[in-house]
Protein backbone atom coordinates (compact mmCIF):
# COMPACT_ATOMS: atom_id res chain seq x y z
CA UNK A 1 0.00 0.00 0.00
CA UNK A 2 2.46 2.58 1.37
CA UNK A 3 4.65 1.20 -2.07
CA UNK A 4 1.49 3.09 -4.18
CA UNK A 5 1.45 5.66 -2.68
CA UNK A 6 5.48 6.70 -3.25
CA UNK A 7 4.67 5.71 -7.06
CA UNK A 8 1.76 8.30 -7.20
CA UNK A 9 3.65 11.23 -5.44
CA UNK A 10 6.69 10.51 -7.78
CA UNK A 11 4.73 10.26 -10.80
CA UNK A 12 2.64 13.76 -9.62
CA UNK A 13 6.86 15.25 -9.11
CA UNK A 14 7.54 14.38 -12.54
CA UNK A 15 4.54 15.35 -14.04
CA UNK A 16 4.68 19.22 -12.36
CA UNK A 17 8.37 19.75 -12.27
CA UNK A 18 8.08 23.54 -11.56
CA UNK A 19 5.47 23.23 -8.97
CA UNK A 20 7.82 20.17 -7.45
CA UNK A 21 10.61 22.53 -7.94
CA UNK A 22 9.50 25.59 -6.26
CA UNK A 23 8.30 23.60 -3.25
CA UNK A 24 11.40 21.81 -2.57
CA UNK A 25 13.37 25.45 -2.58
CA UNK A 26 11.06 26.44 -0.45
CA UNK A 27 11.20 24.00 2.20
CA UNK A 28 14.97 24.14 2.29
CA UNK A 29 14.95 27.84 2.55
CA UNK A 30 12.37 27.91 5.10
CA UNK A 31 14.51 24.58 7.39
CA UNK A 32 17.65 27.03 6.87
CA UNK A 33 16.08 29.53 7.78
CA UNK A 34 14.60 28.04 11.42
CA UNK A 35 18.31 26.21 11.96
CA UNK A 36 20.05 29.37 11.61
CA UNK A 37 17.35 30.89 13.91
CA UNK A 38 17.74 28.09 16.55
CA UNK A 39 21.52 28.47 16.42
CA UNK A 40 21.72 32.06 16.98
CA UNK A 41 18.89 31.78 19.87
CA UNK A 42 20.53 29.06 21.55
CA UNK A 43 23.99 31.10 20.94
CA UNK A 44 22.55 33.68 23.05
CA UNK A 45 20.88 31.95 25.51
CA UNK A 46 24.14 29.87 26.27
CA UNK A 47 26.75 32.64 26.40
CA UNK A 48 29.29 33.27 29.64
CA UNK A 49 27.02 31.16 31.82
CA UNK A 50 30.79 30.07 33.66
CA UNK A 51 30.07 32.37 36.75
CA UNK A 52 27.08 32.00 38.81
CA UNK A 53 26.70 35.91 39.31
CA UNK A 54 27.73 36.74 35.74
CA UNK A 55 24.91 38.55 34.90
CA UNK A 56 26.28 41.58 37.65
CA UNK A 57 29.27 41.39 35.95
CA UNK A 58 30.18 44.04 33.59
CA UNK A 59 33.22 45.81 31.73
CA UNK A 60 33.67 49.52 31.55
CA UNK A 61 34.93 50.50 27.90
CA UNK A 62 35.95 53.66 26.54
CA UNK A 63 34.18 55.35 23.52
CA UNK A 64 36.23 57.73 21.21
CA UNK A 65 35.80 60.17 18.43
CA UNK A 66 38.60 61.30 16.25
CA UNK A 67 37.83 63.10 12.67
CA UNK A 68 34.81 61.83 12.05
CA UNK A 69 35.60 58.54 12.75
CA UNK A 70 34.06 57.18 15.78
CA UNK A 71 34.71 53.18 18.17
CA UNK A 72 35.26 51.99 21.19
CA UNK A 73 38.70 51.12 23.30
CA UNK A 74 39.20 47.73 25.24
CA UNK A 75 41.01 50.40 27.83
CA UNK A 76 39.95 53.04 30.79
CA UNK A 77 42.09 55.56 32.99
CA UNK A 78 43.63 54.20 35.30
CA UNK A 79 41.76 56.58 37.95
CA UNK A 80 38.59 55.25 36.83
CA UNK A 81 38.09 51.98 39.05
CA UNK A 82 38.71 53.57 41.78
CA UNK A 83 36.45 56.52 41.33
CA UNK A 84 33.71 54.33 39.96
CA UNK A 85 33.87 52.12 43.20
CA UNK A 86 33.80 55.37 45.28
CA UNK A 87 31.13 56.95 43.32
CA UNK A 88 28.73 54.67 42.03
CA UNK A 89 26.45 52.81 44.66
CA UNK A 90 25.46 49.02 44.79
CA UNK A 91 28.84 48.39 42.93
CA UNK A 92 31.08 45.88 45.58
CA UNK A 93 34.44 45.31 43.57
CA UNK A 94 36.26 47.00 40.44
CA UNK A 95 39.40 45.51 39.30
CA UNK A 96 41.52 47.69 36.78
CA UNK A 97 43.03 45.85 33.70
CA UNK A 98 45.71 46.59 31.74
CA UNK A 99 46.82 45.22 27.80
CA UNK A 100 49.76 45.08 26.63
CA UNK A 101 50.18 44.76 22.81
CA UNK A 102 53.31 42.58 22.13
CA UNK A 103 55.16 42.94 25.63
CA UNK A 104 58.68 42.07 26.01
CA UNK A 105 58.43 40.01 29.40
CA UNK A 106 61.76 39.03 30.73
CA UNK A 107 61.94 36.18 33.46
CA UNK A 108 64.77 36.83 35.65
CA UNK A 109 67.26 33.49 36.34
CA UNK A 110 69.39 34.84 38.97
CA UNK A 111 73.18 34.08 38.17
CA UNK A 112 71.96 34.46 34.40
CA UNK A 113 71.12 36.91 31.83
CA UNK A 114 67.19 36.77 31.84
CA UNK A 115 65.56 34.59 29.90
CA UNK A 116 63.20 36.00 27.18
CA UNK A 117 59.40 34.80 27.40
CA UNK A 118 57.43 33.48 24.78
CA UNK A 119 56.44 35.63 22.25
CA UNK A 120 52.68 36.96 22.79
CA UNK A 121 50.26 38.83 21.09
CA UNK A 122 48.22 40.72 23.35
CA UNK A 123 49.01 40.38 27.19
CA UNK A 124 46.36 41.11 29.96
CA UNK A 125 47.98 42.54 33.52
CA UNK A 126 45.06 42.46 36.42
CA UNK A 127 45.76 43.01 40.43
CA UNK A 128 44.23 40.81 42.87
CA UNK A 129 41.12 42.23 43.18
CA UNK A 130 40.07 40.22 39.68
CA UNK A 131 40.12 37.29 41.26
CA UNK A 132 37.28 38.00 43.93
CA UNK A 133 35.10 39.35 40.95
CA UNK A 134 35.72 35.70 38.96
Amino acid sequence: MIRNYFKIAFRNFWRHKLFTLINIIGLTIGITAALVIYLIVYFDFTFDKLHPEGDRIYRVVSYYGYNGESGYNDGVTAALPLAVKGEVSGLTESAPLRTMYQPNILVPDGSKAPAKFRNQSDVILADGRFFNIF
